[in-house]
C-alpha cells in the first residue's frame, strides 16, 4: 500500500445531516413524590404565620425607609417539580431566584419569590386555608396541585441581611472611611416600566441617605448592577432592602505570580507582521506595552476604558504577559530556537490599573477602578472592539476573587458574558482563577506528594470564581509544563515540583459549574510551584524560573524581554491564541466568519489529555479538573490520516437530528491506534434566576452498525433523562465520557480510541458498509426567555489513525460526495 507522507493542510469536510427528522416522545411525568403531612392543619397554620410575619417585616422595613412596601420572601421546599412551578404561576407568585441549599442536614430547594400586591398575598393565604381543611373545591388551584405545593413547603421567611452580604464584605467588614464604594446588585423586575421605576426609586433612596449612585445601572437579564458611593447608615439599610440581591465591596483580581526569567532572546528587527486579515484577538486586561520589541507593529488598536490611569499603556505588566502568549502561543518552544514570528494581531482593552506593592515593588498588583462597575467596563470594551474592529475572539484573564461558585445561582459577570457571547456571536476565553495559598501536603515521596496535590484540588477552596462559570465562554485551567526545578533553586533548598508535567497546577481552580456543567473545558500550561524547606518548614516556591511559564516582560528596559509567570491567566492566553488562529483559518476556508459554536466545537475537538493524568488524577475527577484537555493548534486543519468534518444547523425543540458517516475499511483494519471524537457546541439563552440556568439541553449519542431508520425508532422513545431504552450492545459505542456527565454543558465532547476497529463491523446488514450514526437531541428545560423554539448548534467530528499508510481523508471525502450526489439525484 502506498504511503501518504505529505502533511499539507487540508480543508474541513462539511457533513450533511440525514433528511429524516422525528419528534422526541415526552413521557408523562407526574408530580414529585412527597410524604403527605400528617397534620395539614398544624402545618398550614405554621406556614401562614411565617408568611404573615415575613410580609409584615418587609412592609415595616420599607415603610421605615419611606417607600411603598413590596414583598420578596424565601420559600424552602423539599421537592420542586414542574407542577409546583405552575402552581406558583397560577397564584401570581413570581420566582426571582431558584437554588439548592443544605439546611439543617436536609437538601432543600430555595426559591426567592415576589408577591406583587396584597391581592396575590391574600390568594396565597386563602389556598393555605383550603389546604389545611382538606377542601377539594377548585378555586385558583385544583386540589391535587394545592397539596403537592404545600406538602413540600418546609419554611417561609424574609431574606436576611447576611444572605445579601457579599464574601469580601463578610470577610473584611465595613470600611472605616466615612464614604466608600459598594457594588450593589438589584433584582431586575423584567419589564421596561418596572426597570425605570426601580432605577428612579433606588437613586432617590440612596440620595436621601447621603449616598450617590455613581453611574446608571448596567442591566443584565436578571440583575441591575449598580456602583454606589455609600456611608455606614446607607450600607445597613441596603442590607435590609428587599429589592437588593447582594451588597459587596468592589472586587480584587486573583493574585498572579511573576518573576524575572534568566534567559534572553534576540527578536528580529523589524519584527515580521501578521497579515491584516489574519488571526486577531482582543485582550481585556491592564493594557499592553506596544513598544515591547516583541510586540512592535502587532498591537493594532488599544483603548483605555476608564481604568483611572488615562492611558492605554500597561503600567502593571499583567496585560503584556497575557498579550505575549496570545500573540506567540508557546513562547517556551520559541525560546529554544530563538524563532519570533507573531501569529495573532493584538487588540487591547484596558480595564485594570496598577496598584503598587509596597512589600515587593517588582510585583505590583492589577486593580479594578473604584467608581465603575467592572461589568460595565467589560460590556463597553467587548462591544467596542467587536463593533469597531470586528474582533470575535476575546481573552478575559480577570476574575472576582471573592465570588466563588458554591452551588447556588449563576454569578453576575458570567451571566453578562453569556449574554454578550450569544448576542454578538463571539468566542470569550476566561481563566478559571487562582487559589492564593493552596494546601501543602505532608512530606511524602515525590509521587505521593504529587498525588496529594492533585487530590487537594477537590477542596472547596478551589471552587471556580466569577466569571469562570460562564456557560457560553470557554474556561481554562492551568497545567504544569515541567516538573524539574532549576539547579539554582535546588541550591536554595527546593525539594521537588508540586505537579507532574501535564497535570493540574497546584493553584488552579476546578468545577463543576452551574447544574454540574463541565468547567474548565480546557487546560493549558500556566506554571508550576516548587517546594522549599526553610528552617524545617515547608513553603511554596512560586518563583522558580524553570517551573514558571515563559512570556513577555512588560518592564523590558533592563534588557530582560521575558519573564516566567504562574497563573490560570496565562493558560487562558494559550487557548486564546489557538482560538484566534482557528477562527482565521475557518474564515479563510469558508469565506465568511464562522459561528462561535463552530470555533468552540473545533477547539474542544482538538483537545487531548496528557498521559501523566492517568497516574495522578482519578478518572472521576478528570472532567472537573482538566475538562477535555489541552487544545492543539494543528487541528485547525485536516491531514491525510486525520480528517475533520463539521456541520452547523438549527434544531427545533423536542426533535433530533441524525448524521451518518461511512467509516473506511482501511481505518478499521489497518494496524495501529485509531480514534473518533464528536464535539457539540450550542448557545442557549440563559437566566441567572433559574437553577438550571440554560434554557435548552442538547446531547449526543453514538451508534455503529445500525440503519438511520433503526436509530430513529430507538431514539424517538427517549427524551434524554434517566436511562435510555436498551439497544444491542454491539451497536452502542463506548464513547467517553458518558453523555449524562456532560449534558448540562454547552460544549460537549465524546471520544473513542482503540487498537481494534471490529466494533464497527458488527452491522445489521453484513453486506453493508461500516457506519457511524451521530444523534443530536434537543429539549427545552424551561420556557425560552426569548420566545424561540429552535436552537442553533455546531458539530465537529474527527477521525484519526496513527498510521501514515492510509489516506482517511480522501476515502471519507469520496463517500460524502457520493452520498451528496445520490441525495441530489433522488
Amino acid at each position: 500500500m502506498a504511503s501518504f507522507k505529505r502533511l499539507d493542510p487540508l480543508p474541513h469536510i462539511v457533513i450533511q445531516r440525514e433528511p429524516q427528522q422525528a419528534s422526541i416522545r415526552s413521557r408523562s411525568r407526574g408530580p414529585s413524590r412527597i410524604q403527605p403531612r400528617s397534620n395539614r392543619r398544624e402545618h398550614a397554620e405554621r406556614m401562614k404565620d411565617q408568611t404573615v410575619a415575613s410580609a409584615a417585616e418587609l412592609a415595616r422595613l420599607r415603610a421605615s425607609f419611606g417607600v411603598a412596601p413590596d414583598r420578596f420572601v424565601v420559600l424552602r421546599l423539599e421537592t420542586l417539580d414542574g407542577e409546583q412551578r405552575e402552581t406558583l404561576e397560577r397564584l401570581n407568585v413570581a420566582v426571582v431566584e431558584e437554588v439548592e441549599e443544605l439546611r439543617d442536614g436536609t437538601d432543600l430547594h430555595r426559591l426567592l419569590v415576589q408577591f406583587p400586591d396584597d391581592e396575590s398575598l391574600t390568594t396565597f393565604m386563602t389556598e393555605y386555608d383550603r389546604y389545611a381543611d382538606e377542601i377539594s373545591q377548585t378555586t385558583a388551584l385544583p386540589h391535587g396541585m394545592r397539596r403537592n405545593l404545600f406538602d413540600a413547603l418546609e419554611s417561609i421567611s424574609a431574606v436576611t441581611a447576611e444572605e445579601r452580604t457579599g464574601r469580601r464584605l463578610q470577610r473584611e467588614g465595613p470600611p472605616t472611611e466615612a464614604d466608600f464604594y459598594l457594588d450593589v446588585d438589584l433584582w431586575n423586575p423584567g419589564t421596561d416600566k418596572g426597570q425605570q421605576e426601580l432605577s428612579n426609586f433606588f437613586r432617590g433612596f440612596v440620595q436621601s441617605r447621603g449616598g450617590r449612585v455613581v453611574r446608571d445601572p448596567l442591566i443584565t437579564p436578571s440583575l441591575f448592577l449598580v456602583k454606589v458611593e455609600a456611608n455606614q447608615t446607607l450600607l445597613d439599610e441596603l442590607l435590609q432592602l428587599d429589592v437588593v440581591a447582594l451588597v459587596d465591596l468592589p472586587p480584587i483580581p486573583p493574585p498572579e505570580d511573576s518573576f524575572d526569567l534568566l534567559s534572553y532572546c534576540s527578536p528580529p528587527d523589524p519584527l515580521p507582521s501578521v497579515p491584516s486579515n489574519g488571526p486577531r484577538a482582543c485582550v481585556v486586561d491592564s493594557g499592553v506595552t506596544a513598544g515591547h520589541p516583541l510586540l512592535r507593529g502587532v498591537v493594532i488598536a488599544e483603548e483605555d476604558f476608564d481604568s483611572g490611569e488615562a492611558t492605554p499603556v500597561d503600567l502593571n505588566g499583567h496585560g503584556t504577559q497575557v498579550g505575549g502568549l496570545v500573540v506567540y502561543g508557546d513562547i517556551a518552544g520559541r525560546m529554544s530556537g530563538n524563532e519570533w514570528r507573531p501569529q495573532v494581531n493584538l487588540y487591547s482593552a484596558k480595564v485594570l490599573r496598577n496598584d503598587p506593592n509596597p512589600i515587593d515593588p517588582t510585583a505590583p498588583n492589577p486593580a479594578f477602578p473604584a467608581e465603575e462597575r467592572v461589568e460595565e467596563q467589560l460590556k463597553r470594551s467587548v462591544e467596542y472592539f467587536h463593533r469597531e474592529y470586528g474582533c470575535r475572539i476575546f481573552n478575559l484573564s480577570i476574575g472576582h476573587a471573592d465570588r466563588l461558585y458554591d452551588g447556588g445561582r449563576q454569578l453576575p459577570w458570567a451571566e453578562l458574558l453569556d449574554d454578550l457571547a450569544r448576542t454578538l456571536d463571539i468566542v470569550i476565553v476566561v481563566s478559571a482563577g487562582n487559589v492564593s495559598d493552596p494546601v501543602i501536603p505532608a512530606a511524602l515521596t515525590s509521587t505521593q506528594f504529587k498525588e496529594h496535590v492533585a487530590g487537594n484540588l477537590k477542596h472547596p477552596a478551589h471552587k471556580l470564581i466569577d466569571p469562570a462559570t460562564s456557560a457560553l465562554s470557554l474556561t481554562v485551567g492551568a497545567v504544569a509544563r515541567r516538573e524539574d526545578p532549576s539547579m539554582l533553586s535546588l541550591a536554595a533548598g527546593t525539594q521537588l515540583a508540586a505537579s507532574a508535567a501535564g497535570c493540574p497546577s497546584p493553584f488552579t481552580r476546578c468545577g463543576p459549574s452551574v447544574a454540574g456543567a463541565v468547567k474548565p473545558e480546557l487546560v493549558a500550561p500556566g506554571g508550576n510551584y516548587g517546594l522549599d524547606s526553610i528552617a524545617g518548614h515547608l513553603h511554596w516556591r512560586r518563583n522558580d524560573p524553570d517551573l514558571g511559564e515563559p512570556t513577555l516582560n512588560g518592564d523590558f528596559a533592563s534588557g530582560r524581554l521575558l519573564r516566567a509567570v504562574c497563573g490560570t491567566s496565562f493558560a487562558a492566553a494559550h487557548v486564546t491564541h489557538v482560538a484566534a488562529r482557528m477562527e482565521a483559518a475557518l474564515r479563510d476556508e469558508f469565506g465568511s466568519a464562522p459561528s462561535q459554536n463552530l470555533v468552540r466545537a473545533l477547539l474542544v475537538s482538538s483537545a487531548h489529555l496528557h498521559d501523566n493524568l492517568n497516574s495522578f488524577v482519578d478518572d472521576a475527577d478528570l472532567l472537573n479538573t482538566v475538562g477535555y484537555g489541552q487544545p492543539n493548534v494543528e487541528y485547525c486543519w485536516s491531514t491525510p490520516n486525520r480528517v475533520s468534518l463539521v456541520a452547523e444547523d438549527v434544531v427545533a425543540y423536542r426533535t433530533f437530528h441524525i448524521y451518518s458517516l461511512v467509516v473506511p475499511e482501511d481505518f478499521l483494519r489497518e494496524p495501529g491506534q485509531r480514534s473518533i471524537s464528536v464535539a457539540l457546541a450550542y448557545d442557549p439563552p440563559t437566566r441567572l434566576s433559574r437553577r438550571d440556568y440554560i434554557a435548552t439541553a442538547m446531547w449526543l449519542d453514538l451508534f455503529g452498525g445500525l440503519t438511520t431508520e433503526q436509530v430513529i425508532e430507538y431514539r424517538s422513545k427517549y427524551e434524554g433523562d434517566g436511562e435510555p431504552p436498551k439497544v444491542n450492545p454491539r451497536n452502542r459505542l463506548d464513547f467517553r465520557p458518558p453523555g449524562r456527565n456532560i449534558r448540562m454543558s454547552t460544549v460537549q465532547k465524546r471520544s473513542w480510541s482503540s487498537k481494534q476497529g471490529t466494533v464497527f463491523l458488527n452491522r445489521t446488514n453484513p453486506s453493508g458498509e461500516p457506519s457511524l450514526h451521530i444523534f443530536v437531541g434537543c429539549q427545552p428545560r424551561f420556557p425560552n426567555p426569548l420566545g424561540e423554539n429552535t436552537q442553533r448548534y455546531a458539530l465537529a467530528v474527527t477521525l484519526e489513525h496513527d498510521s501514515q499508510d492510509i489516506d482517511v481523508y480522501q476515502q471519507i471525502l469520496a463517500k460524502v460526495r457520493s452520498r451528496a450526489r445520490i441525495g441530489v439525484a433522488g
